[in-house]
């Protein structure tokens, strides 16, 4: 049965199996940590260009809230209390 899985039957070969599966997911770890790092700091770049273009040409860019006294009614409009 171990076979047909192609599942190493000798010790070493687990232990080298298991090895290079290590390495392989340290080294994508590594990437997506890289990817994470970057795309905070992308995120963190827009939300300082929108606070700077809201301040300088003193616009509205993100969008408002909805009000606290507001609540979604079944046909998917709002409420106003």
């Amino acid at each position: 049965m171990a076979r047909e899985r192609n599942i190493p039957e000798d010790v070493r070969s687990l232990q080298e199996e298991l090895v290079r599966l290590r390495k392989e997911k340290g080294i994508e770890i590594k990437k997506l940590s890289k990817e994470l790092n970057e795309e905070k700091l992308k995120n963190l770049a827009d939300e300082m260009i929108i606070d700077l273009a809201e301040k300088t040409f003193h616009i509205p860019i993100r969008k408002n809230p909805v009000p606290s006294d507001q609540r979604i009614v079944a046909d998917g409009g709002y409420h106003y209390s």
